[in-house]
């Protein structure tokens, strides 16, 4: 770099916000002259950065998530709109990022009452859809002059799904160029054009029409990392559950998470991140990837901002896809001088076959202590049926795995191996391989994360495949702009085992699953909503083998051995975070689910029940409704009328704790069991109705007649019976 760039460059970043933003309004294409400038850039002179308040103002909502993780699970908010947000700053941009799922809804409305954003942007993510979505109507609502644009994976994938969405654009891709192109334009009155590529508008016709991104460059990736960390501030924006959580570790909890990789270059048929690229730039790009100098740079940038970081999250799909970068990585790590690099811990992800031990014993000198491993299945024909190509010599696979990550312990490092139980294919046999590694490995010291099913995201090529059942369910979305543009959107979220006699099966294992979670929780007196993250995995091994022993799949004493050790462990788990006995406890008035701060209400509720004259045996239901002991209802015979509804919820909406669910989920079932019970005077209706927050308003009447008047409703196969009985509910209750 001459002189002369090198004061250019030096010249631009001591500018002010305002006057960076006015810079690169006078060229066509503000993002690649800011690309320019940032290609060769050194992080002191990204530091050099003044205040935004002149600056154009967007603000940038992550995917709005509503589940818990388990206690111990590493949590980590949207980083990827963090870099989005640094690179619009750099640009002189007064971006940032809202973490709607660790603040709340209210805060981000009073946000958007008090100052005046140009452009308001969301993630799109498949899981976070309807919720996104919702929001989206809530947020155009409230500033009908902002305008929306919306990004992510789903949006990139299928943005048919959006064409009711009250977004104004569509973003596909990687959002830095197209997104400042965007703001440029908006703020200086220019014209919005088709022609920017990755954007896409709307036309006339309320449709969405644009043109693919260019394939990004290894100029792109760098450009876009090295603006991270500077843009971020001095307080790491965790969602953080270290304090809460008693007895673990903070850096398996709160982590550091950022992408060095453009995409994955294997073919894994459920896999859909690596297909993210192709979909955004219609065709398949080149595979690219920070260099180990460039990586290391933006660690260490890191690091400077942020002097008490613990653990950095590397989020590649496959660290080890260029051994070489990887081990010059490494090397650079071990052999810096900076005091507080030497005492930050990584965690990574790669594949089983890509590891050796020369390459961990450097993993584990530069500070490596956990590896993520897809696995998926220990059965070599169950990998097969997924396109998951282990590559080994002696073509034994399982042996293999098993060697494999027993090397991983022996290096000192924590494998964590992630196996889906129940894909397509799948047999018994297949399960019982992975029960045995997955309990053989988390005995040695490893980890196991067991996902059910093959989760759907827009773009696997495995969606292709006609013949798979699955489960889906309809999601009521409501506009209180346009109420003409109310819609369902059925929404795909497992793909479930071919045979029957599997799926079957996969619903009293899941069954079993939440009834023992909640059991393993009272015994141990475990008063978070969900047990911790290794207990909840080694409770799902248990149900597996305890609804195989009543299917006649294994022999009882096969099953009550595998079941003795999973109890061993389970005990030894909470043994290391400390826990008490149901049993050794005195409690006047247990409430074991609840915090502390909940329990008198549960209490003061079930008194009033009492004090109303409800019946013993209503008591007991509503009370355990609000103290979450909600899966004991499906054994229930009083409630044989509402059990279709039970089922929906624990399989189609994945939503087991009453509490945890939305308006309208509460609305119907509390509903339904007052209809069951015609003596309930109309005081007892509203008693229970309050103790449960719910209140017949306009917008959860709306959501049901969606949902009563639609032809497409619930369930895979099996579950299409139910449909009928649950809109007839519905219509009832109109």
């Amino acid at each position: 770099m001459t002189m002369a760039v090198r004061q250019e460059i030096e010249k631009y970043f001591n500018l002010s916000a305002r006057k960076r933003f006015e810079y690169l309004c006078r060229f066509h294409n503000p993002a690649a002259e800011l690309k320019r400038l940032c290609r060769n850039i050194t992080p002191k002179i990204i530091f050099n950065q003044e205040g935004i308040e002149k600056s154009p103002r967007i603000m940038l909502i992550g995917a709005y998530e509503l589940s818990d993780l388990p206690a111990g699970r590493f949590n980590a908010p949207p980083f990827g709109l963090q870099r989005l947000a640094s690179w619009l700053r750099a640009a002189g941009v007064n971006a940032q990022v809202f973490d709607i799922t660790s603040r709340s809804r209210k805060e981000l409305f009073s946000l958007l009452r008090k100052h005046h954003f140009n452009l308001i942007g969301f993630s799109i993510l498949a899981p976070t859809f309807a919720n996104d979505i919702q929001l989206s109507y809530e947020v155009k609502h409230l500033t009908p002059t902002n305008l929306l644009v919306a990004g992510g994976h789903l949006t990139t994938a299928r943005p048919d799904l959006l064409i009711k969405s009250p977004f104004d654009y569509l973003i596909f891709g990687y959002g830095e160029d197209p997104l400042l192109n965007v703001i440029t334009r908006i703020a200086t009155s220019k014209h919005v054009d088709f022609g920017i590529p990755g954007l896409w508008k709307r036309d006339r016709s309320g449709n969405f029409i644009g043109s693919f991104a260019k394939v990004p460059a290894y100029s792109d990736l760098k450009a876009y990392s090295f603006l991270l960390n500077p843009a971020i501030g001095t307080d790491i924006p965790y969602r953080s559950t270290s304090g809460l959580y008693k007895g673990f570790p903070s850096n398996r909890i709160d982590v550091f998470r950022f992408i060095a990789q453009g995409f994955c270059t294997r073919k894994c048929l459920f896999c859909s991140p690596r297909n993210f690229l192709r979909y955004a730039c219609g065709k398949t790009p080149h595979y690219i990837s920070l260099n180990a100098e460039d990586r290391f740079m933006v660690i260490d940038n890191i690091l400077e901002r942020l002097p008490k970081l613990k653990t950095i999250f590397i989020n590649d799909d496959d660290f080890f896809a260029d051994k070489r970068i990887a081990e010059n990585f490494f090397t650079k790590i071990i052999t810096s001088t900076t005091g507080t690099l030497r005492d930050v811990k990584f965690i990574i992800s790669s594949r089983i076959d890509e590891l050796d031990a020369t390459i961990l014993s450097l993993a584990k000198r530069a500070g490596v202590i956990l590896i993520n491993i897809g696995v998926e299945s220990f059965s070599a024909v169950g990998l097969r049926s997924l396109n998951k190509n282990i590559i080994c010599r002696n073509h034994n696979i399982p042996l293999f795995i098993a060697r494999s990550l027993r090397m991983i312990l022996r290096a000192g490092i924590t494998p964590s191996a992630n196996l889906i139980i129940f894909y397509p294919e799948v047999t018994w046999h297949q399960i019982y391989q992975t029960i045995k590694g997955a309990l053989n490995l988390i005995e040695k010291g490893g980890e196991v994360n067991l996902t059910r099913y093959v989760r759907v995201y827009y773009g696997a090529e495995i969606l292709e495949d006609a013949t798979i059942p699955r489960m889906s369910y309809a999601v009521p979305i409501l506009n209180n702009l346009y109420p003409e543009r109310s819609y369902i959107h059925v929404h795909d979220t497992v793909l479930l085992p071919k045979k029957r006699e599997m799926r079957r099966f996969s619903e009293k294992v899941i069954t079993k699953r939440v009834e023992n979670e909640e059991r393993t929780k009272q015994k141990y007196c475990w008063s978070y909503k969900r047990a911790p993250q290794k207990v909840v995995q080694l409770i799902f091994l248990k149900s597996l083998m305890e609804e195989a022993r009543k299917a006649g799949y294994v022999s009882f004493s096969i099953a009550i051995d595998h079941i003795k050790r999973i109890d061993r462990l389970i005990h030894e788990e909470f043994g290391k975070i400390g826990f008490q006995l149901k049993d050794e406890v005195n409690h006047s008035f247990p409430v074991l689910s609840l915090q502390k701060t909940d329990q008198k209400i549960a209490t003061n509720f079930k008194r009033k029940l009492q004090a109303f004259n409800f019946p013993r045996y209503l008591v007991k239901f509503y009370f355990d409704l609000i103290t979450k002991s909600f899966c004991a209802l499906l054994n229930d015979k009083k409630y044989v009328a509402i059990k279709p509804y039970l089922i929906y919820l624990f399989f189609g909406k994945e939503k087991w704790t009453f509490l945890d669910l939305d308006d309208l989920d509460k609305y119907v079932v509390v509903q339904n069991l007052i209809n069951v019970q015609p003596t309930l005077t109309d005081e007892q209706k509203t008693i229970i109705l309050s103790a449960f927050e719910i209140k017949s308003n306009p917008r959860i009447l709306d959501k049901l007649r969606l949902l009563a008047n639609h032809d497409v409703w619930y369930g895979p196969d099996e579950q299409n019976r139910y449909s009928r009985q649950i809109k007839e509910m519905l219509k009832r209750l109109l």
